[in-house]
């Protein structure tokens, strides 16, 4: 009836109606096929017929008049036989909706992936089964990147099936009445009848394919005005259920200030060419504020005289951005990570040096002398210089660890009068410690240093004062809690949470919040490390941080570390007193010349032999070859030819019981957790003072192992 507007979501009931949602069929994306209630092939849409004549994957033909597993092609036996038993469920009504993900690779070929779908149309009799085949393959392998970047094998891709599946068949293309007669069997009413029935029909029908399709279609009138809207608007925009018809599609389509100029161009390359095509991912705005990004393709029908717009197909990929965008961070941050501790370790062997030959110089010079107080400035320097290259090593993950079982509580607790110092007096600081928290694997010292570079960052987003709580607590995670954690496995945590009432911060800032040199502070007033430190040291100890935060809404860091079942470790204490000097052979091996130079200096001063390799086979020539015995091994790990580790275990699959020293500015995780325990080996760490060093010769060849890697031995993860 003119002049009534037709229900929102539903196309106008006019004679034109079939026409209009055959060429929605035809213009979906997904290759989409309809079943009847043998399996049986009845019609299939352009997309499927694209991909039959590309050849490989469906029958020449298209298919129709074969059953769906002739038409389909499925390459493996089993996929055949899961995706025949889907649809023998559905047809006999024990399921509504089937989901399978095929490979569908040509023999030698590319690899090739799938989904179909197959869900019955409700209403319709006889029964009638739609059956949608999505590629699956760009998404697969960004899954599939991003779990090798996080060391995680096992990724499920969960998206809702993808294409428009609007649908109707050909016959009832060709013919409103004989569709109708096809499925009622109906010969003995009036040709106009039965045209109205077949009509109102196919139009349940076709609603029913449309309205439980996962895209939006939207169908705009050449002044772009809105001529339809799918209903599923409100799951994908969240907008009202209001009317929409007639109204501005801007009003429905919110652009991105960035996109605009992309959706203009995806218009204008549409708009003046009939039966043209064109796509574009555009970030649209939902009714909470998000932006939801859409993948659009549109077609230009205006042409059509029963359509007369444009038709546009849009898909939800906003998950799937998320997840590529997570991986480019994910790549970027480990390749800063790679540059931070590629150029700690540098630094660190220069910074021994001038440390070294620092402290020598003061250790010679009276207490009067005019220069003295210059050294002691380079000292102080060096020192200062040395954090620096701890900051970036806890980054790369790459910095010495002395992982113990710890207690989180206790640490807060012994902690609390210098955080009070550190955070001012303006600041109120509150702890809360859940009494069943549990205990953690760590190294005690950075775990203080976690909770302190928080505690100051808290202290930095309040200038005019405020409350930091500091709070924790034992938690079980699942692994869809740990969604944006694929490297942790499901299990006990012990969470440790730093809160505060500061000034919040915006969501560029946190995207970079963990980078180093990164910082919001005026320039001299921070390094840009305090975070990036504190994300290493927690990756590094097996952990995971998330931060929660926005303007003028304050702040929460949480960390996560797995929860051990072990008692609190008293750290091990020196023997005072130890003896400088010495009169054993130590074989040196070290291929940075100053340093070698230096320790051999070192050494030699307090009385030892030194014997020195530049690099692990010299060393191994060396010792072989010894004619008196060598009492102590003091070795560099990252080294040509053959490493630290690899010379020390032959030499003590020669001599067992051989003391040594591993010494390094950094090594890999692998290295530092077991391999110096597995030799047997002391651990000294880059740069080191000739105290340091002298030390720690003269506690391992007494006997007393000091500065390795010592877990402890009864420590078991709570998963």
């Amino acid at each position: 009836m003119a002049g009534i507007e037709p229900p929102v979501g539903s196309m106008p009931r006019l004679p034109e109606r079939d026409a209009v949602l055959g060429a929605l069929f035809e213009s979906a994306p997904g290759r989409t096929a309809i079943l009847d209630a043998e399996g049986v092939v009845v019609a299939v849409n352009a997309a499927w017929r694209r991909a039959a004549a590309e050849g490989g994957w469906t029958h020449p033909s298209g298919g129709v008049g074969a059953s769906h597993m002739e038409a389909a092609r499925f390459p493996h036996e089993a996929d055949a036989a899961t995706v025949g038993a889907g649809l023998s469920a559905i047809l006999a009504g024990d399921s509504a909706l089937f989901t399978h993900e095929y490979e569908s690779s040509a023999p030698g070929g590319p690899e090739r992936w799938l989904t179909v779908t197959l869900y019955p149309v409700e209403g319709c009799d006889p029964v009638r089964v739609v059956a949608v085949h999505v590629e699956t393959t760009d998404a697969r392998r960004t899954w599939r990147a991003l779990a090798e970047a996080r060391g995680q094998q096992r990724l499920i891709l969960e998206q809702a099936p993808d294409g428009t599946l609007a649908a109707d068949t050909e016959r009832q293309l060709r013919s409103s009445e004989a569709y109708f007669r096809t499925l009622t069997g109906a010969t003995d009413i009036s040709d106009r009848k039965a045209a109205e029935l077949a009509l109102e029909a196919s139009e349940e029908w076709s609603r029913a394919l449309i309205e439980q399709s996962s895209d939006l279609t939207v169908v705009l009138g050449p002044d772009g005005r809105i001529l339809y809207a799918s209903p599923n608007r409100e799951r994908i925009l969240g907008t009202s259920p209001g009317g929409v018809v007639g109204r501005d599609s801007s009003e429905l389509l919110l652009v991105h200030p960035d996109d605009r100029d992309e959706a203009q161009r995806l218009w204008q390359e549409v708009y003046g060419s009939p039966g043209a095509t064109a796509q574009a991912a555009l970030r649209i705005e939902h009714a909470g504020g998000s932006w939801r990004t859409l993948e659009c393709s549109a077609r230009n029908l205006l042409d059509n005289p029963a359509v007369r717009g444009i038709v546009v197909n849009a898909r939800d990929v906003t998950d799937r951005v998320q997840l590529e965008h997570q991986l480019q961070q994910a790549q970027k941050m480990e390749a800063i990570g790679r540059l931070a501790g590629g150029v700690a370790h540098d630094f660190n062997n220069i910074l021994t040096g001038i440390q070294g030959y620092t402290q020598l110089s003061l250790e010679e010079l009276p207490k009067e002398h005019a220069v003295r107080p210059n050294l002691e400035e380079v000292a102080r320097s060096a020192d200062r210089a040395a954090g620096l290259t701890r900051q970036l090593l806890a980054f790369s993950r790459r910095q010495m660890m002395q992982p113990r079982v710890v207690d989180p509580n206790e640490t807060v607790r012994e902690l609390r009068r210098m955080l009070t110092r550190v955070i001012g007096e303006d600041v109120e600081l509150s702890t809360e410690l859940a009494t069943d928290a549990g205990c953690i694997l760590v190294d005690p010292g950075q775990l203080e240093q976690v909770i302190l570079n928080l505690a100051v960052n808290a202290r930095d987003a309040m200038p005019v004062g405020g409350r930091l709580t500091i709070r924790t607590g034992r938690v079980r995670l699942s692994g869809r809690d740990l969604a944006d954690a694929e490297e942790l496995e499901p299990g006990e945590y012990v969470e440790l949470g730093v809160s505060d009432t500061g000034h919040g911060m915006s969501t560029q800032v946190m995207e970079r919040l963990f980078e180093p040199f990164f910082t919001t502070k005026e320039l001299g007033k921070g390094t840009g490390l305090g975070l990036s430190t504190v994300y290493g040291i927690i990756k590094q100890s097996g952990g995971h941080i998330r931060v929660e935060s926005f303007p003028g809404g304050g702040t929460t860091f949480q960390v996560y570390f797995p929860g051990v079942v072990g008692r609190p470790e008293v750290s091990e204490s020196r023997p005072a007193g130890v003896a400088a000097m010495g009169g054993e052979t130590i074989l040196l091996v070290e291929d940075d010349a100053s340093v070698r130079k230096l320790a051999g200096r070192i050494l030699r001063g307090r009385g030892y032999r030194v014997v020195e390799a530049g690099n692990g086979a010299e060393a191994w020539s060396i010792f072989r070859a010894a004619a008196d015995p060598i009492d102590l091994v003091l070795s560099d790990v990252v080294m040509p030819e053959l490493g630290g580790r690899e010379l020390v275990e032959r030499i003590t699959a020669e001599r067992p019981g051989m003391p040594v020293i591993l010494m390094s500015g950094y090594t890999d995780d692998v290295i530092l957790r077991h391999g110096a325990r597995e030799v047997g080996a002391a651990f000294l760490e880059k740069p080191f003072t000739p105290a340091a060093l002298v030390e720690q010769v003269r506690l391992t060849l007494d006997g007393v192992v000091a500065g390795g890697v010592h877990p402890a031995d009864d420590a078991q993860p709570e998963i």
